[in-house]
């Protein structure tokens, strides 16, 4: 399993970098288009799975986005999660404290 940080707010996702995996991004929800930031978005991560080379042979990556869903960013987390839904990556939420 390799985790993957997103924080969801109420107009924009933002990926984090993680350990040697490229730079924190950014997707912006304009205009209630949630439809177009989760397809950028879902376009970054799997470049970013890209980056993670060959499991170990008989094995395979397991890909989790860890969201941290930020005050109001709740119906934007549901949003996510199904648009997201059979993409092949766990998506797990957590509330901001």
């Amino acid at each position: 399993i390799r985790t993957m940080r997103l924080q969801c707010y109420q107009d924009r996702f933002v990926l984090l970098a993680g350990k040697n995996e490229g730079s924190t991004e950014v997707f912006g929800i304009f205009n209630g288009d949630v439809d177009r930031a989760t397809l950028e978005l879902a376009t970054a991560l799997r470049d970013r799975i890209a980056l993670w080379g060959p499991a170990l042979p008989g094995g395979r990556w397991q890909p989790r986005l860890e969201v941290q869903v930020q005050p109001r960013g709740d119906m934007r987390f549901h949003q996510l999660r199904t648009l997201m839904n059979d993409s092949g990556i766990e998506i797990v939420g957590r509330e901001s404290q």
